[in-house]
């Protein structure tokens, strides 16, 4: 056996291309291949002829494998024996993060618990909905929060730019669960919020049956440090000893930056990034993207990444959404914010992104807690622009770069589910930004072509990018000066996304483990 990797092949391929393509890049027979198994896959639509790029594994007649060229197989080594601790660890947080470190803490026997603020995904299912319907929000239980994290109503994507072990145990995990075994090749996986529902409720059921405790409606509250070790939580419910917690709150639950400021954990402001999200139709997308391929059954639904520095900022699309749909992710009254969500067949009517510019610690006086506030003040502006009632602020980007109002939407209607109401964004923006956005839009258009269409709709604010402050940590990845305590995920400022988030909470469990083996 044999890894082969950038193997060039056409959308339609066979495998008998893939042997012909391998046979080429081995400069050998290709009679000599016996069979090829696709463990990479990624689309390269940077030319007029799309194609795909491959990575294989091939059994080749009289070729005798080094142990170290098949890499297709990592397997993690979780410690084989059950591991007891003196205290059940204590898990704050059920985003991919917190699910992860629970699951491996399960896994080895210490019967954690994970306590979550928000509701299951049945009951948060049914909280989000009568959002939509009414604009009453649950502060506690929202898009943002509750089973899974904010990560349950996105798009379910699982990239990574590391090759890392922990991102197979990850994705088996998920095939484990329900997920598609189409995620164990692509480049960029995804699961797709229906899918990705269920997979959380059998991740649960298996956490609970290794006699791990799942807490639902339950917020921490405070933190318990004595002689500079963790001794104990407090929850709205109880008092639970613990001498190790994980921290997995998630960037959206500022609460927890208050309560880790107020017991003077060592902090820095860290950068993030504001700003819109922008639909399209996805069908113009996968034109411009895929050209005569659009449509084609092997290439779903195109996505895009695009990047530049604009008015002295870097502008560049995050969480690209195809055939998805803008969701109103608010988590405190009077203000507003939005993300982009998509199922796991990605055939919705728009493509959505978000068009976001950098914002550094500069931008506000780089004080820790300032973020939060720079963050507040445009999600206060977004929630006053559109009516006050929770409705979004949408507007036509052609209305945007003239700094008017929109009238009425026409080729392109906004996705949103709920509310929205026409504003004018450049308002909740400012200047500055506006300014940056607009430009980029503009550039963009060379790149996708109708990028920049009038008819394209903006709903705002995109504010959530990434954590605005990083609760630093020592080399055992605990708290600086506190025993015990494990800031942990996208929250915490070490992860962004899924995948790096999930990893992280994996780290930290293997840490509380092997502490515990000293």
């Amino acid at each position: 056996m044999i890894k082969l990797n950038d193997i060039k092949v056409s959308v339609d391929y066979t495998d008998s291309e893939i042997k012909k393509a391998a046979a080429i890049k081995l400069k050998i027979k290709e009679n000599r291949i016996k069979s090829v198994d696709i463990v990479r896959r990624s689309i390269d639509a940077r030319y007029f002829d799309v194609r795909f790029s491959l990575g294989i594994i091939a059994d080749i007649e009289g070729y005798t494998a080094n142990p170290n060229d098949d890499e297709a197989a990592v397997l993690l080594d979780f410690p084989s024996r059950t591991i007891k601790l003196n205290e059940r660890p204590v898990i704050v947080g059920a985003g991919p993060a917190g699910i992860f470190a629970a699951l491996v803490l399960a896994e080895s026997g210490t019967k954690p618990i994970l306590i979550e603020r928000g509701q299951a995904i049945e009951d948060r299912k049914r909280q989000i909905s009568d959002f939509q319907k009414t604009g009453r929000l649950d502060t506690e239980s929202n898009v943002c929060f509750g089973e899974g994290g904010a990560g349950t109503f996105s798009d379910g994507k699982l990239t990574t730019r590391v090759n890392n072990p922990l991102s197979y145990y990850i994705l088996n995990t998920f095939v484990a669960n329900g997920a598609s075994t189409d995620i164990l090749v692509d480049a960029k996986p995804h699961i797709g919020t229906d899918v990705l529902s269920d997979i959380l409720i059998s991740i649960r059921k298996k956490i609970i049956s290794l006699g791990g405790e799942v807490c639902f409606g339950e917020k921490m509250t405070d933190i318990d440090i004595k002689g500079e070790k963790v001794n104990s939580i407090k929850t709205s419910t109880r008092d639970i000893p613990c001498e190790n917690v994980i921290i997995a709150a998630g960037h959206g639950a500022r609460d927890v930056y208050e309560l880790a400021n107020s017991k003077n954990f060592q902090m820095e402001a860290k950068g993030f990034a504001v700003g819109l999200r922008i639909e399209h139709p996805r069908e113009m997308i996968d034109r411009a993207i895929y050209r005569q391929y659009a449509g084609h059954p092997r290439l779903g639904a195109a996505s895009y990444s695009l990047k530049g520095s604009f008015g002295g900022r870097t502008v560049y699309s995050f969480c690209m959404c195809p055939g998805g749909e803008v969701i109103n992710s608010s988590t405190e009254q009077g203000a507003l914010c939005v993300n982009g969500m998509s199922y796991n067949a990605r055939d919705g009517v728009n493509s959505n992104a978000a068009v976001v510019a950098q914002i550094d610690p500069s931008d506000w006086g780089k004080e820790p807690m300032g973020g939060i506030e720079y963050q507040r003040n445009l999600e206060r502006l977004s929630f006053q622009a559109a009516g006050s009632d929770f409705s979004a602020p949408v507007q036509r980007l052609g209305d945007f770069r003239n700094n008017k109002k929109t009238k009425a939407f026409s080729n392109v209607l906004p996705s949103i589910k709920g509310r929205y109401s026409e504003a004018d964004i450049n308002k909740i923006l400012g200047e500055n930004t506006a300014a940056a956005i607009k430009e980029a839009t503009s550039y963009w258009d060379r790149q996708i072509n109708g990028f920049a269409m009038d008819d394209a709709v903006l709903t705002a604010v995109e504010s959530r990018t990434s954590a605005p402050i990083r609760i630093l940590r020592d080399e055992n990845l605990q708290a600086v000066g506190i025993s015990g305590l494990y800031p942990c995920g996208e929250g915490a400022g070490y992860a962004g996304g899924i995948m790096s988030a999930a990893m992280d909470g994996i780290r930290c469990a293997l840490q509380i483990l092997k502490s515990a083996e000293k």
